[in-house]
């Protein structure tokens, strides 16, 4: 409950609460026109205020940290839990809330002094409210915060464009499990989803950095691909490791070499040289054989034939050509046998050189394999480096890979788990949720005498799920008057459970587009639920909008507060100057 709301600025107007339905309204001048507004008397600033003195951020573009402001200090007196409490705030040290200490507990300061506060950061203050008005300690559920910003709803922030959220921006997993809490339901289970998001964010980071290649050259492909890849590469670095520890690195490497390369060319040229003799001998051999004296028998036959007598002096020449022809012939042949026993010796000589050679050159190569250039093992070395680099690149992808596939998988055997898990739990709260059912439409029906939205909860592989049904072509009107039924039903639940600030907050944007009956009911309403169940309703009106229809027995003049805010000149606002 809030008691009082003040500042050290002596033009602010402090604002006095009672128990119950308390109306702070803004008044319009008796000379005022159309063109006058009382948009700047201060109605919604007091809901700003208010988040300001329960620790809600004090940015840049806060009217507290403004010049106008900014020296204020504004103080809101309040019961937390059983104790009345004040707390102290301005714009010159928005980091620190002065609270008046606890009676009952011990103080915080390690030194007693007269000082009756405590200075505690926001964040502390923002703990402490969640303690003791909701019953939450440590990180899980919702924060102080996100539950508040139902009991004090912004324009400014979309606060009455969906009963179920309080700002535009709220994303599911914060209204999720709000509501879930402020309804008495299992907020856990709602809660829970938040991490299964948060694990479907994070694999569809993965596989969104994993498909454009920033994270690795090697890193795309399949877990099947990649699984591959890394035992190839694993093999490849092992082959590469055992060459090198069994490496031997040997002394004059190159000249051993070069020595091994020379003689391998020799070797090659006494087989070619060995061959072009051999053509050679194969030559002369068929020159040898073709070379045969003709017959002295078959040269006289064919004198005879012609009829010619040949005498004997003629035969004697003759013969001693043939003798002669003879001579030649044997010269011929020795000289071809010469040439062939040359080459046969060249061959022989070549061979046993080349026997030789390759004996020297088998010692080397022996030497050779055993070993290499200390040149050679630092290029094995560096391989290895490149390679145990890529193993290790492939190893991150078949681990991201993996993930990603494992990830997707869990994600939605998650989702499932916890869509079957919510629908069982409805279904054991079922008498409950007929219950908020029925006070939401009871709420309803008082404002509007017939059905004309209706609160539907349900589950979905998303979450638990709220809506209002409204009928088609219902007015902004109704649809505003259903924020103010659904505020009601959860400070009505809250002040049932003893949890909760205690208090319901509404500026007159509540109201807009609303008929005038259906505003007096809602008022009627407002006071008669939290006087019942004991919890403050506080909302700004203007006064041309309070309504002269009102239900039997309700008087609106009974809850207007003493303090009135009007348009006019300068001190008419709630911070008793224009700013």
């Amino acid at each position: 409950m809030i008691h009082s709301l003040s500042s050290t600025d002596p033009r602010f107007k402090t604002l006095n609460f009672r128990h119950g339905l308390n109306i702070l309204v803004a008044d319009q001048h008796e000379h005022a026109t159309d063109a006058d507004t009382r948009n700047g008397v201060g109605k919604s600033s007091f809901v700003s205020l208010l988040h300001f003195l329960l620790g809600g951020n004090a940015g840049k573009s806060s009217i507290f940290m403004g010049e106008a402001l900014v020296e204020s200090a504004f103080t809101l007196d309040i019961d937390i839990g059983e104790t009345r409490r004040s707390v102290t705030r301005s714009g010159t040290k928005p980091g620190a809330f002065l609270v008046s200490r606890d009676p009952s507990e011990p103080s915080d300061q390690l030194i007693e002094d007269d000082d009756p506060t405590d200075t505690l950061k926001a964040v502390d203050w923002q703990a402490l409210l969640r303690k003791d008005w909701f019953g939450l300690d440590g990180t899980e559920g919702p924060s102080s915060r996100s539950l508040l910003s139902y009991f004090a709803r912004r324009v400014e922030d979309g606060g009455f464009q969906d009963p179920f959220k309080h700002n535009y921006q709220q994303i599911p997993s914060d209204y999720q499990v709000a509501i879930s809490f402020l309804l008495d339901l299992d907020w856990r289970i709602a809660e829970s989803w938040d991490d299964v998001r948060k694990r479907e964010k994070n694999v569809r980071s993965l596989s969104t950095a994993l498909k454009d290649g920033r994270l690795g050259a090697f890193a795309t492909g399949t877990v099947a691909k990649l699984r591959t890849e890394v035992t190839l590469a694993e093999n490849r670095v092992l082959a590469l490791r055992t060459n090198i520890e069994g490496f031997r690195v040997v002394d004059a490497f190159a000249e051993l070499e070069r020595e091994a390369n020379d003689l391998s060319t020799a070797i090659r040229q006494h087989a070619d040289d060995n061959a072009i003799d051999m053509a050679l001998i194969d030559q002369l051999k068929l020159t040898y054989e073709a070379e045969t004296p003709p017959s002295t028998d078959d040269l006289t036959a064919m004198y005879a034939a012609a009829g010619v007598q040949l005498g004997d002096l003629v035969r004697r020449r003759f013969d001693e050509v043939a003798e002669f022809h003879e001579s030649i012939i044997q010269n011929r042949a020795r000289h071809l046998q010469e040439e062939v026993s040359r080459a046969e010796q060249r061959i022989r000589d070549r061979s046993a050189e080349q026997q030789s050679l390759d004996s020297r050159r088998a010692d080397l190569l022996r030497v050779l394999h055993s070993g290499g250039a200390l040149s050679e093992l630092t290029g094995l070395q560096e391989e290895l480096a490149t390679a145990q680099a890529k193993v290790e690149e492939f190893r991150s992808s078949y681990r991201i890979a993996d993930e990603i596939a494992s990830g997707k998988a869990g994600v939605k055997r998650a989702r499932q788990s916890l869509f079957v898990e919510l629908q069982e739990d409805q279904r054991e709260r079922d008498a409950q949720l007929r219950e908020l059912i029925g006070q939401f439409e009871g709420f309803s029906s008082r404002l509007y005498g017939e059905r004309v939205g209706s609160l539907e909860i349900g589950s979905s592989e998303n979450g638990p799920t709220f809506n209002i049904a409204i009928e088609a072509g219902k007015s902004k009107g109704i649809s505003n008057m259903q924020v103010f039924c659904f505020d009601m039903l959860v400070s009505e639940i809250c002040a049932g459970r003893g949890i909760g600030p205690r208090f319901l907050v509404h500026d007159s944007h509540i109201f807009d587009g609303v008929d005038e009956r259906q505003i007096g009911r809602g008022l009627a309403l407002a006071d008669e639920v939290a006087t019942l169940h004991g919890f403050q309703y506080i909302v700004t009106m203007n006064s041309d909008d309070m309504p002269e229809t009102l239900p039997d027995g309700f008087s609106i003049e009974d809850h207007v507060m003493d303090v009135r805010l009007t348009d006019s000149v300068e001190d008419g606002g709630l911070f008793g100057f224009r700013f």
